[in-house]
């Protein structure tokens, strides 16, 4: 009951989209959209909402599924997505249908317009992924149980760290303890970069063993209940060498400056700023190549971006990643990360790894 009244609450704000974009229905496509809104966790589905009634359209592989997930929408079972689409559209008799741009093929677009009858579709400038930036209290305990199983592959990963040791050989400790405690899946290839590796910012584990004196940058997560987490450590093998011990040092009072700053009504990137431009004081802004964070939810990468592109004005109960970094070309690099929940009064780190330059 309680897990129908959020969706309800969900729902109305949704629909209000639809005054505001001045349309009378809204087409979902994204699967993460229809999840947050419907409960639905098929991976295959369409939704089309209006004030009179909301539609699931699945196959027949799913409308059992979508009746159990999905109470407050109308299951319909379809055999031809977009044919299906367009005949309940048309049906309904709508002169205007809002979507999200990002979450439809231009093949899809095109054969939704010529099929409608009547029926304009406007693309809607943020789809609803501004909806699933506050999140709810029950959202921010399922993400700490996410990160406490994450926390707990972290430890056991850890121990297998050791110098001759494969990167491939680390990954896989991870994803089998955090499996064994709980986690649905890896929210992501786990980054297992090491020595002149780690310097490349998405580097997957590989079979490189790792060496002595060498940077070890890892980043981490996982899906719970459809929620992940986001995490990232940089640590040494063997003791570190002053210039390895001077980049960790610039990018952790650049991972620290943005967090000081975290607090409703704050914009994001004044967030961005207080990080980037304490690296870029310290004469290495051109090796910090990308935001200093994102959101993540249900999706791994969602809204609020923390970028010097994207300004976000921010609010209690949002959470996203500070993660700024220095990658050196054919030496190395290091990323800190953490995950963060804006409170009413500033905000609270939710990941639990100490951000420390661990040496093993």
């Amino acid at each position: 009951m309680e897990r129908q009244l959020n969706e309800k609450k969900r729902i109305d704000r949704a629909l209000r989209i639809l005054k505001k974009e001045k349309v009378e229905a809204l087409l979902i496509n994204d699967l993460t959209d229809i999840r947050y809104l419907s409960g639905f966790t098929g991976d295959e589905a369409s939704a089309l909402m209006a004030p009179e009634a909301l539609f699931l359209l699945v196959d027949s592989r799913f409308t059992t599924q979508a009746k159990l997930e999905a109470p407050l929408f109308q299951t319909l079972k379809i055999s031809k997505r977009i044919e299906d689409t367009i005949k309940l559209i048309n049906r309904l008799k709508v002169k205007r249908v809002g979507f999200d741009a990002k979450a439809i093929s231009y093949a899809d677009f095109r054969q939704l317009e010529k099929g409608l009858s009547g029926t304009a579709l406007i693309p809607t400038e943020e789809g609803l992924r501004t909806l699933r930036m506050k999140k709810e209290k029950e959202e921010i305990k399922v993400i700490r149980r996410a990160i406490t199983i994450s926390t707990q592959g972290f430890q056991k990963m850890k121990e297998k760290i050791k110098f001759g040791v494969t990167e491939k050989e680390v990954a896989t400790t991870y994803e089998s303890a955090v499996k064994e405690a709980g986690a649905d899946k890896l929210a992501f290839d786990i980054i297992v970069a090491s020595g002149k590796r780690s310097a490349l910012p998405h580097g997957v584990a590989s079979g490189k063993r790792i060496g002595t004196q060498e940077l070890i940058m890892i980043d981490f997560g996982i899906r719970y209940q459809g929620y992940c987490s986001d995490e990232t450590c940089t640590m040494v093998m063997g003791t570190p060498t002053p210039k390895q011990k001077k980049i960790f040092n610039i990018v952790k009072t650049a991972h620290d400056r943005a967090i000081e700053k975290i607090k409703p009504g704050v914009f994001s990137q004044k967030i961005d700023k207080a990080a980037r431009g304490y690296i870029e004081k310290k004469g290495f802004e051109k090796y910090f190549r990308h935001g200093t964070g994102h959101g993540v939810g249900l999706s791994l990468h969602e809204e609020p971006r923390i970028s010097p592109l994207k300004n976000e004005i921010l609010e209690e109960g949002m959470v996203f990643t500070i993660e700024p970094g220095i990658y050196l070309p054919n030496w190395g690099g290091v990323r800190i990360e953490d995950m963060i929940v804006v409170t009413r009064g500033g905000c609270e780190v939710l990941t639990l790894v100490p951000k420390k330059l661990k040496i093993l």
